[in-house]
Protein backbone atom coordinates (compact mmCIF):
# COMPACT_ATOMS: atom_id res chain seq x y z
CA UNK A 1 0.00 0.00 0.00
CA UNK A 2 2.91 2.33 0.70
CA UNK A 3 4.05 2.02 -2.92
CA UNK A 4 0.61 2.98 -4.18
CA UNK A 5 0.35 6.03 -1.95
CA UNK A 6 3.79 7.27 -3.00
CA UNK A 7 2.85 6.76 -6.64
CA UNK A 8 -0.36 8.70 -6.12
CA UNK A 9 1.55 11.50 -4.41
CA UNK A 10 4.01 11.55 -7.30
CA UNK A 11 1.09 11.77 -9.72
CA UNK A 12 -0.33 14.67 -7.75
CA UNK A 13 3.01 16.44 -7.83
CA UNK A 14 3.11 16.04 -11.59
CA UNK A 15 -0.41 17.41 -11.92
CA UNK A 16 0.70 20.80 -10.60
CA UNK A 17 -1.75 23.07 -8.87
CA UNK A 18 -5.00 21.54 -10.16
CA UNK A 19 -7.54 20.69 -7.43
CA UNK A 20 -10.91 18.95 -7.19
CA UNK A 21 -12.37 22.25 -5.99
CA UNK A 22 -11.28 23.91 -9.23
CA UNK A 23 -12.93 21.15 -11.27
CA UNK A 24 -16.13 21.46 -9.25
CA UNK A 25 -16.12 25.28 -9.58
CA UNK A 26 -15.50 25.05 -13.32
CA UNK A 27 -18.33 22.56 -13.83
CA UNK A 28 -20.70 24.57 -11.59
CA UNK A 29 -19.98 27.56 -13.82
CA UNK A 30 -21.42 25.62 -16.76
CA UNK A 31 -24.81 25.07 -15.09
CA UNK A 32 -27.51 27.03 -16.87
CA UNK A 33 -25.29 27.52 -19.93
CA UNK A 34 -25.85 26.08 -23.41
CA UNK A 35 -23.85 22.90 -24.15
CA UNK A 36 -21.90 24.92 -26.76
CA UNK A 37 -20.22 26.82 -23.90
CA UNK A 38 -18.83 23.53 -22.54
CA UNK A 39 -17.73 22.41 -26.00
CA UNK A 40 -15.96 25.73 -26.56
CA UNK A 41 -14.13 25.37 -23.23
CA UNK A 42 -13.19 21.68 -23.06
CA UNK A 43 -13.58 20.48 -26.64
CA UNK A 44 -15.92 18.05 -28.32
CA UNK A 45 -17.38 15.31 -26.13
CA UNK A 46 -16.20 11.75 -26.67
CA UNK A 47 -19.81 10.53 -26.70
CA UNK A 48 -23.43 11.51 -26.26
CA UNK A 49 -26.20 9.30 -25.01
CA UNK A 50 -29.83 9.37 -23.94
CA UNK A 51 -30.61 7.39 -20.79
CA UNK A 52 -34.08 7.36 -19.22
CA UNK A 53 -35.02 10.32 -21.40
CA UNK A 54 -32.02 12.36 -20.23
CA UNK A 55 -29.54 13.67 -22.78
CA UNK A 56 -25.94 13.19 -21.62
CA UNK A 57 -22.69 14.47 -23.09
CA UNK A 58 -19.52 12.73 -21.96
CA UNK A 59 -15.86 13.63 -22.05
CA UNK A 60 -13.19 11.12 -21.15
CA UNK A 61 -9.47 10.63 -21.22
CA UNK A 62 -7.10 7.93 -20.06
CA UNK A 63 -3.34 7.61 -20.33
CA UNK A 64 -0.66 5.41 -18.85
CA UNK A 65 2.47 7.21 -17.65
CA UNK A 66 5.23 6.59 -15.16
CA UNK A 67 5.98 8.31 -11.86
CA UNK A 68 9.18 8.15 -9.84
CA UNK A 69 8.77 6.39 -6.50
CA UNK A 70 11.64 7.07 -4.07
CA UNK A 71 12.55 4.37 -1.56
CA UNK A 72 14.69 4.35 1.55
CA UNK A 73 16.06 1.15 3.07
CA UNK A 74 17.35 1.10 6.66
CA UNK A 75 19.92 -1.39 7.88
CA UNK A 76 20.96 -1.91 11.50
CA UNK A 77 23.28 -4.32 13.20
CA UNK A 78 26.55 -4.55 15.06
CA UNK A 79 30.11 -5.46 14.24
CA UNK A 80 33.26 -6.31 16.10
CA UNK A 81 34.86 -9.25 17.89
CA UNK A 82 34.58 -10.50 21.43
CA UNK A 83 33.11 -8.00 23.86
CA UNK A 84 33.81 -5.05 21.54
CA UNK A 85 30.63 -5.07 19.40
CA UNK A 86 29.63 -1.68 18.01
CA UNK A 87 26.09 -0.97 16.79
CA UNK A 88 25.59 0.63 13.41
CA UNK A 89 22.77 1.83 11.22
CA UNK A 90 22.66 2.99 7.63
CA UNK A 91 20.07 4.31 5.21
CA UNK A 92 20.18 3.76 1.47
CA UNK A 93 18.05 5.93 -0.78
CA UNK A 94 17.05 4.95 -4.30
CA UNK A 95 13.92 4.67 -6.33
CA UNK A 96 12.09 3.19 -9.23
CA UNK A 97 9.54 4.21 -11.81
CA UNK A 98 6.02 2.83 -11.45
CA UNK A 99 3.13 2.91 -13.93
CA UNK A 100 0.34 5.36 -13.15
CA UNK A 101 -3.01 5.52 -14.94
CA UNK A 102 -4.37 9.04 -15.39
CA UNK A 103 -8.08 9.10 -16.21
CA UNK A 104 -11.07 11.40 -16.11
CA UNK A 105 -14.75 11.17 -17.05
CA UNK A 106 -17.05 14.19 -17.15
CA UNK A 107 -20.78 13.90 -17.83
CA UNK A 108 -23.05 16.86 -18.48
CA UNK A 109 -26.84 16.49 -18.61
CA UNK A 110 -28.83 18.94 -20.73
CA UNK A 111 -32.52 19.73 -21.01
CA UNK A 112 -34.58 19.84 -24.24
CA UNK A 113 -33.13 23.29 -25.04
CA UNK A 114 -29.54 21.96 -24.67
CA UNK A 115 -29.01 23.90 -21.41
CA UNK A 116 -26.70 22.21 -18.89
CA UNK A 117 -28.67 21.04 -15.83
CA UNK A 118 -26.32 18.63 -13.97
CA UNK A 119 -22.76 17.40 -14.02
CA UNK A 120 -20.72 14.50 -12.72
CA UNK A 121 -16.96 13.92 -12.70
CA UNK A 122 -14.87 10.89 -11.85
CA UNK A 123 -11.20 10.01 -12.14
CA UNK A 124 -7.99 11.41 -10.72
CA UNK A 125 -6.29 14.80 -10.80
CA UNK A 126 -3.66 13.70 -13.29
CA UNK A 127 -6.37 12.75 -15.76
CA UNK A 128 -8.69 15.68 -15.04
CA UNK A 129 -6.02 18.37 -15.05
CA UNK A 130 -6.44 19.31 -18.75
CA UNK A 131 -10.18 19.77 -18.19
CA UNK A 132 -9.57 21.75 -14.99
CA UNK A 133 -7.18 24.10 -16.78
CA UNK A 134 -9.57 24.53 -19.72
CA UNK A 135 -12.58 25.19 -17.47
CA UNK A 136 -10.70 27.78 -15.39
CA UNK A 137 -9.19 29.62 -18.36
CA UNK A 138 -10.50 33.19 -18.42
Amino acid sequence: MKKLSVAVLSALAISGCATWGQLDDGLKGLLGQPIDVAINKIGYPTSEQTIAGRKLYRWGSSSQQVAYMPTTTSTTGSFGVGAGFTPYSAATTGGTFVPVNYNCKITLEVDAKQIIQRYQADGNLGGCEPYIKALNKK
